[in-house]
């Protein structure tokens, strides 16, 4: 038996964007001969919100197995940074590097070759023969723009933002290297979705209010994999905002998750996917060593008014939605798109929205780090949402996003649900709707 690589779950997907034979051996070379350079200065790291952007941006690129150079001061962590240890930024970073994915390092930078340089709010940046962002943003929105276009600082504390800016500037270093892998395999039907782009930006929350202290309700979280540990990660890094929860999984963690699992470092392999979440000591949460099935979801109801489902398995949404809980939010990834959704008693359920089963049995899903992070953290803001008295409205229940090209208007598709009569779970508004 092949030995699994632990860029296994993304190989698959850059092999769709290329003709031709394109072995596993060529895709991985590709990745880790490719070299990311990450510029902050003192100003902008010295921040909570530019902090959680560098933190995130690395987290999200070293997965992709590429070599990252830092060019940043060694300042004191301000806040929590899982999955850092220790208290001090330059030192933590180079830390994790060393314990992700074997043949990819973080070094500091020492001047040699760039293929991307990616630099903090207004950080004074020298002239690089690569292509080159901005990270910019403010509480709830995010923004990559050329590296020649003046920037703002990072000064916020509520960094949703910050992720977000993180997120747009990770697909394009992935984009980066699949257009390399292109030069000699060109497919026509991708060009248009890994062009490199100049601008791009989303903004989760226009006018919302910061919620300055937050005690969530409790809610359960059902799997403990790439998109709840990428919620997770979300949540911790909010500001005087408290969780209580609980996550169900009994899967275990293996070197493939290093490439997309948030929380995971190298060391975890072999570690309960909730007792990484839990390891962190970070926030009230309980880990359940169980996965929900129709045979024991009755040792566990009733489940907390609010559930998450970050499972991809169609029929598990099906199981938590007709437990009835009081608020129910839903994510999953399909390749390079994102689909979250929220429903309420009365509303069109998750068995409407994801009335049919179309993934196979033990079907491996094809993923990538920033893929997997978006889903969490739409699902993370749709929670927080509802928390402070803001839920997305009727029009707003699912979210479809195609992070490759946030230069588009229609990368993110809004919409209603709408109830079906064949819904597999029969919720009130599919009754409703065979009454009619």
């Amino acid at each position: 038996m092949k030995k699994q690589h632990e860029l296994d779950r993304m190989i698959p997907l850059v092999r769709e964007m290329v003709v031709g034979d394109c072995s596993d051996e060529e895709i991985i070379a590709a990745f880790q001969n490719f070299r990311v350079t990450c510029i902050g200065d003192a100003n902008n790291l010295s921040t909570h919100s530019g902090q959680v952007a560098l933190v995130t941006l690395i987290s999200l690129v070293a997965r992709m197995g590429v070599q990252i150079d830092i060019r940043i001061p060694e300042i004191e962590l301000f806040g929590v940074q899982p999955p850092l240890n220790g208290c001090y930024l330059r030192s933590g970073i180079l830390d994790l590097g060393s314990d992700l994915i074997p043949g990819s390092a973080i070094t500091c930078w020492d001047n040699g070759k760039v293929d991307v340089a990616l630099v903090m709010g207004d950080t004074a940046a020298p002239r690089l023969d690569c292509a080159s962002w901005r990270l910019v943003g403010t509480a709830w929105s995010g923004t990559i723009h050329p590296i020649e276009r003046k920037g703002a600082a990072w000064s916020d504390a509520w960094p949703i933002g910050a992720m977000v800016a993180a997120a747009l500037a990770a697909s394009e270093v992935f984009k980066a290297v699949v257009r390399q892998i292109q030069l000699s395999k060109p497919t026509p039907f991708w060009l248009e979705y890994v062009d490199q782009i100049r601008d791009a930006a989303w903004d989760f929350g226009h006018g919302l209010p910061i919620p300055h202290h937050l005690d969530m309700d409790q809610f359960d979280m059902v799997s403990g994999g790439a998109v709840s540990q990428a919620l997770y990660f979300a949540l911790m890094r909010l500001p005087e905002v408290h969780l209580r929860s609980r996550v169900f999984d009994n899967d275990t963690t293996d070197n493939t998750n290093l490439n997309r699992n948030l929380l995971s470092r190298y060391r975890h392999i072999g570690m309960k996917k909730i007792d990484v979440i839990r390891s962190y000591d970070i926030q009230n949460i309980t880990a359940v060593c169980a996965r929900l099935t129709e045979v024991n979801i009755h040792d566990y109801v009733p489940l907390a008014p609010s559930v998450l489902v970050g499972a991809d398995d169609i029929p598990t949404r099906w199981l938590i939605q007709s437990c009835f809980p009081q608020w129910l939010g839903v994510c999953g990834t399909s390749h390079f798109g994102t689909l979250t959704s929220s429903h309420t008693k009365g509303e069109a359920c998750a068995g409407c929205l994801h009335w049919h089963d179309e993934q196979g049995v033990g079907e491996i899903i094809p993923t990538v780090s920033f893929i997997s992070f978006w889903a969490g953290l739409a699902l993370a803001v749709r929670v927080l949402r509802k928390e402070i008295g803001r839920p997305y409205s009727t029009r707003e229940q699912a979210l479809w996003l195609v992070p490759l090209r946030m230069d588009d208007p229609n990368a993110g598709f809004w919409s209603t649900v709408s109830p079906r009569a064949d819904c597999p779970v029969q919720c009130q508004a599919s009754r409703a709707a065979i009454a009619r």
